[in-house]
């Protein structure tokens, strides 16, 4: 069967000697994986519908019974040049897809998910703001029901999930809510930031128990010294 379906890839690995295996979140499909047959030969042409942070129309071939997708063809819709144009916006893309990964299952289709993934990679890509990837994974904890702990706890008696008591109402109300282009004008504390990035990892650990991948390539990184310089 031959499907066409938009979609975002959210990982990539080497698949046979020279193909790969993309995880994908397709608005009709949810999260598949696809394989992109002899994509690291010189000069193939589907090369660039296996990298992370890209959205695309893909034409998909479905084999009754098989794990995957083969992608045969398909058209490039935003590869979010600006996510690679420097290290934070790349590392906050990724850290954005991972939680996507992460966190639903596959063959679970969900049009507000795709749409949460495509909004926040785009504004991400047009403006470098800091709290977009932050919004993003508190939003992703409410569409699954996880994000109950800290909005218990904002009025603040006790801590939960490393959220100190306390946590800023007005801020939680404006990452949650409302189009991310909205986000883009806010200047909001880096502290607080800080304490809801880390909140999102704590509630995603728990729930998954194991550590997430892209906060330690994160502290990697940061622990560098040209990084430090």
């Amino acid at each position: 069967m031959m499907i066409v379906t938009a979609g975002v890839v959210l990982a990539r690995r080497p698949y046979g000697e020279y193909g790969r295996m993309a995880t994908l979140y397709t608005r009709e499909m949810g999260r598949i994986s696809a394989r992109l047959a002899g994509v690291d030969r010189p000069k193939a042409k589907l090369k660039a519908f296996s990298e992370p942070m890209i959205c695309a129309e893909y034409r998909l071939y479905l084999r009754p019974g098989s794990a995957w997708a083969t992608v045969t063809g398909g058209k490039l819709v935003d590869t979010y040049p600006g996510l690679r144009s420097d290290l934070e916006r790349m590392l906050g893309g990724l850290e954005m897809c991972e939680l996507l990964l992460r966190l639903t299952p596959e063959h679970a289709p969900s049009a507000r998910k795709f749409e949460l993934i495509t909004g926040f990679l785009a504004a991400y890509a047009e403006v470098p703001a800091p709290c977009l990837p932050v919004a993003f994974g508190l939003r992703l904890l409410e569409l699954l029901g996880l994000g109950a702990p800290l909005r218990n706890n904002r009025a603040g008696t006790e801590e939960e999930h490393g959220v100190p008591a306390g946590a800023q109402i007005p801020v939680w109300d404006k990452l949650v809510n409302g189009p991310p282009e909205d986000l883009l004008s806010e200047n909001f504390d880096p502290l607080e930031l800080q304490r809801l990035r880390e909140y999102v990892r704590h509630a995603a650990e728990a729930y998954l128990q194991r550590p997430l991948n892209a906060p330690q390539v994160r502290a990697s990184m940061s622990a560098r010294p040209e990084a430090r310089a």
